[in-house]
């Protein structure tokens, strides 16, 4: 293609060389013709001798049209190959190196979770604990703080009709207390609202907006979204003001997936006709479990009648009682799950949506895919001098060890639980 373009331009170059030679012999010889003539030139009307003028014009305008073109014809020539060998470059080095976003087989390199409470005021105490409980048992699994975004509508532990000030906790005998020392609430109160709902998923925050109250995914991270509140057809009431539709859902998961946000979702909804708030989602590799179906209820298991109020809902109480034996190792599957979530325990049916999960099976997709997070941490057997090669190393300090040993800790090791 290279030597055709040269030969091309070469010709095109010679041609116009050429034309350019033609037309400096004849501006020479053309005095000389025309002296016998002017001789006769009193002769000639005025009227021929314009119009001779003009017809030389004439001829002088077309031959700088027609270098004109030469000259554009050339440039386009070489615009056009120039353009075509660098896209055709693009394209071969894509096809080698791009992995599209759709691989099945993509690497899971991190989990994140976005835990919403979406309800306030002291009755709906029992939202505060579904989120606190999801927290809990998503931290139990190694997933770290600085990977959860957390969202509570109201501070119920620290209401002053709570008679365990300061405690939240999910059963009426009191064996777990779930707002600890540890907990760390990102949005709280008025800030929990549809808006920041999708700021922290499409990642468009204000200025001045801390890291912690963000969601820093990326196209290998599998993002847990956990929301618990007050809902209906197609919507889910947000204070008791304002509402999140399923459109808007749908999306700012579609905003994750056109900015590589996400490699997988599961998206799991505890409210009345939760599923609906799946239906409007088309963007692929989402997995949805809701507690209701559509025209169903979300019930409530049990009450404190110390504190007057029901302490948790079903659908989580029995996802906990199932993550309890759950370990950051553990092969437990969705199947497994929605198998334990029948309508006995919930009084409604749990709905697994999984329209654009289409890449893999669903049913055998394993829990800690989104609950756990197993990380690979580099332990050295040997003492660090930190100082190596600054001018303040002794001779007697301890040299770094030459390999490293790579192998995975389990977080409770550490002293964590």
């Amino acid at each position: 293609m290279i030597l055709v373009l040269e030969w091309g331009v070469g010709f095109l170059v010679h041609d116009s060389s050429s034309r350019y030679q033609e037309e400096l012999e004849e501006r020479v010889t053309r005095p000389a013709e025309r002296v016998g003539v002017r001789l006769l030139v009193d002769r000639v009307p005025a009227r021929m001798r314009r119009r001779r003028r003009d017809d030389d014009d004439d001829d002088a305008g077309r031959r700088r049209r027609r270098r004109r073109a030469v000259r554009v014809s050339v440039v386009s020539c070489v615009s056009v190959f120039l353009g075509g060998f660098f896209a055709a470059s693009v394209g071969a080095f894509a096809s080698r190196n791009h992995q599209p976003l759709d691989d099945a087989t993509t690497r899971v390199e991190d989990t994140w979770a976005v835990i919403i409470d979406a309800s306030r005021f002291w009755f709906n105490y029992r939202h505060g604990a579904n989120a606190l409980s999801m927290y809990r048992s998503v931290k139990r699994m190694g997933v770290p703080d600085s990977r959860i975004v957390l969202m509570l509508a109201d501070d119920h532990a620290c209401d002053a009709r709570n008679p365990a000030h300061g405690r939240v906790y999910n059963d009426a005998k009191r064996g777990v207390e779930l707002y600890g020392d540890d907990v760390e609430v990102d949005y709280r109160g008025t800030e929990v609202t549809p808006e920041n709902v999708v700021r922290v998923l499409t990642n468009r925050h204000e200025d001045g907006t801390p890291r912690s109250k963000k969601l820093s995914s990326g196209p290998k991270s599998n993002v847990l979204i956990y929301i618990t509140g007050h809902g209906g057809d197609g919507f889910i009431k947000f204070q008791d003001q304002t509402e999140l539709r399923d459109e808007e859902i749908a999306d700012a998961i579609a905003h994750m997936h056109a900015k590589g946000r996400y490699n997988e979702i599961l998206f799991m909804a505890e409210t009345c006709q939760a599923a609906t708030l799946a239906k409007a989602i088309r963007s692929p590799r989402v997995l949805a479990i809701s507690s209701s179906d559509l025209g169903e209820s979300s019930y409530s298991h049990h009450s404190d009648p110390e504190i007057g109020v029901h302490v948790i809902d079903r659908f989580t109480y029995y996802i906990l009682d199932f993550f309890e034996k759950l370990k950051p190792d553990s092969g437990n599957t969705v199947g497994e799950l929605m198998r334990t979530l029948t309508r006995d325990k919930l009084l409604s049916r749990a709905v697994l949506d999984d329209k654009t999960f289409k890449h893999r099976d669903a049913r055998s997709v394993k829990l800690t895919d989104f609950f756990g997070y197993v990380s690979t941490t580099r332990v050295l057997p040997d003492s660090i001098d930190w100082f190596r090669g600054a001018e303040t190393a002794s001779a007697t300090s301890a040299s770094v060890p030459r390999e490293a040993i790579y192998r995975t800790v389990d977080i409770s090791e550490l002293g964590f639980r």
